[in-house]
């Protein structure tokens, strides 16, 4: 999970000690691939990481068509 900045260890750990660790979407048991805003918010909800207080260097705040703001990283657009 490089957006929580920890390695295959921790994700391992996580995996075994949460019981609502969000389910694998694909991978395997070496390489596991999550739902990227699913574990976003688990993330969040479990204070392994922060919401930033503004919108970081080197990202574009896009409005939505529906209303509201969306954060698209320009390392990271996906």
């Amino acid at each position: 999970m490089p957006f929580a900045r920890v390695g295959r260890a921790a994700v391992v750990q996580w995996r075994r000690r949460y019981d609502d660790l969000p389910a694998l979407v694909g991978g395997t048991d070496v390489h596991p691939e999550f739902d990227r805003a699913v574990v976003l918010a688990w993330l969040l909800v479990h204070g392994k990481i922060e919401m930033p207080a503004r919108t970081p260097i080197g990202a574009l705040l896009m409005a939505r068509s529906g209303g509201g703001t969306r954060t698209v990283r320009l390392d990271d657009p996906s």
